[in-house]
């Protein structure tokens, strides 16, 4: 398993370049959109995870921080950030569906006890 750390390269060499100007509440949920992939999303050369799963679990790290749904990253806007700044290869298995290649979800709880 590779560590969080090329995870982490990735998000700050994406940073907010080639983002329009941002007000400050969109800032914060980018911001906020950082800090859930920083805790919940790893590397892994043999895992992958469904779209729909990882978006969800956005969707819920949002709400209980905000008790709001995402204003500004909605589920194709994750999407193209997943993909195109990420750059995170999408695979079709025919029993799950869309996946997110390479990459593992880390629970709550599990992120906790590392």
């Amino acid at each position: 398993m590779i560590t969080s750390t090329e995870m982490q390269a990735r998000i700050q060499s994406a940073g907010t370049y080639g983002l329009p100007q941002v007000a400050g509440n969109e800032l914060d949920e980018i911001a906020m959109f950082h800090k859930f992939l920083s805790m919940h999303v790893r590397r892994n050369r043999i895992k992958s995870v469904q779209r729909a799963l990882l978006w969800s679990e956005w969707v819920r790290f949002h709400l209980k921080q905000t008790n709001t749904f995402p204003r500004y990253i909605f589920e194709n806007e994750f999407d193209n950030i997943m993909t195109g700044k990420l750059n995170i290869n999408v695979v079709t298995e025919d029993f799950f569906g869309h996946m997110y290649d390479g990459i593992q979800f880390i629970s709550g709880e599990t992120s906790k006890k590392k």
